[in-house]
C-alpha cells in the first residue's frame, strides 16, 4: 500500500509541477488538491496550493492551505510572508504580526518583512516600535524611500 501511495504521490507531484510551470492555475489547483489528498503530510504541496489559490483570487483557500503547510513545517519563512501579506491586505494587523516576526527570525535583514512589520505596528498605533523598525530597515538599505516616509510619519 505504501509503495502504491508513493507512486501516486510522485505522479501527482509531477503533473502539478508541469501545470505550475505553465501557469495553468485552475488545473494546477486540481492537481495540487489531489496531491494533498494523497500526501497530506507534504508541506510543499500545501504551500504551492496556497500560492495557486492566491493566484486565482481564492484568498480563503490560500489562507487555509498556508496554515496547513505551517502546521506541518513551522520553519517556512515564505509561507509566513504570504500569510502576513494576506492579513495586512485585509487590515488584520494583529494576525500579520506574528508571521512577520517569524520571517525576521529566519532572516533579520529581510527588508520586506521589516517594512511590513513597521507598517503593521504603525497601523496598531505602536509608533515607537514602528520607528525602531523603520530605522532598522534603513540601516539595511538606506535607499528605501518607503521606510524614510514611514519614519517621517511616526516621528513626532
Amino acid at each position: 500500500m505504501k509503495k502504491t501511495n508513493s507512486l501516486a504521490s510522485a505522479r501527482a507531484r509531477k503533473k502539478a509541477g508541469k501545470l505550475l510551470k505553465k501557469q495553468q492555475w485552475p488545473e494546477a489547483r486540481l492537481a495540487l488538491q489531489a496531491l494533498c489528498r494523497i500526501a497530506p503530510e507534504d508541506h510543499g504541496a500545501w504551500r504551492d496550493l496556497g500560492e495557486v489559490c492566491a493566484a486565482l483570487g481564492d484568498m480563503a483557500g490560500a489562507e487555509q492551505a498556508w496554515q496547513r503547510a505551517l502546521a506541518l513545517q513551522a520553519e517556512l519563512p515564505q509561507v509566513h510572508l504570504h500569510l502576513a501579506r494576506l492579513y495586512a491586505a485585509g487590515g488584520r494587523w494583529a494576525q500579520a504580526e506574528p508571521h512577520l516576526r517569524a520571517c525576521l527570525e529566519h532572516n533579520p535583514a529581510d527588508t520586506e518583512a521589516l517594512a511590513k512589520l513597521a507598517l503593521t505596528l504603525e497601523a496598531q498605533g505602536r509608533l515607537g516600535e514602528a520607528e525602531a523598525l523603520y530605522r532598522r530597515e534603513l540601516a539595511v538599505d538606506a535607499g528605501r524611500v518607503a521606510a524614510t516616509l514611514g519614519l517621517g510619519r511616526v516621528v513626532r
